[in-house]
């Protein structure tokens, strides 16, 4: 079970992984959309696109990282 949202690293182009982390990814952005909705979703990216970090962007809509991380998590268990 990944600790943490996939950041920079695991977004290098030459990763064999870069599928996995972009549905990791993408399945992060899906627990923000639930908890604060689409646009909330949209002001979380403007947020990071402006430079924010991820947990700056996150507090923008009222959420922490730490309780997107634990709601992400259980999506991936539910994967599995």
């Amino acid at each position: 079970m990944p600790e943490q949202l996939p950041g920079t690293a695991e977004f290098d182009t030459t990763s064999t992984d870069l599928e996995a982390t972009y549905e990791l990814a993408r399945l992060a952005c899906i627990e923000v959309a639930h908890r604060v909705g689409e646009s909330g979703l949209v002001r979380v990216y403007d947020e990071a696109t402006d430079g924010a970090t991820t947990a700056e962007a996150l507090a923008s809509v009222g959420l922490t990282l730490e309780d997107v991380v634990r709601g992400w998590q259980r999506r991936l268990r539910g994967l599995a």
